[in-house]
């Protein structure tokens, strides 16, 4: 028989490998301070451990290569959400159109 019993240490462990992927995507494609204050290093903070909770669900086994992958899951998932988000609401991120005039 297996156990139902839910292990919130490890899934908040990966919660935490997931942050701090999400921190070094932000960290190492800041341009300048200004750009850790910005809206997208938010979401981008709050989408890795959000990844690092969806890996947890995943995961075979408590070592170390899968603490290495909830930290890479939380700098890519971020990306695949992010992307996922654009294609559902394409009109948000595209500028307008400015209008021709009729000839």
């Amino acid at each position: 028989m297996t156990s139902n019993v839910i292990d919130f240490g490890e899934i908040f462990y990966f919660m935490v490998m997931g942050f701090i992927g999400g921190f070094l995507h932000v960290i190492i494609n800041a341009d300048s301070l200004g750009d850790l204050k910005t809206f997208s290093s938010l979401k981008r903070l709050v989408l890795g451990p959000c990844s690092g909770f969806i890996y947890s669900l995943l995961y075979s086994e408590y070592n170390f290569p899968n603490s290495l992958m909830a930290i890479a899951s939380g700098w890519l998932g971020t990306d695949f959400i992010l992307k996922i988000m654009e294609k559902f609401n394409p009109a948000e991120d595209q500028p307008e159109k400015p209008e021709t005039p009729e000839t």
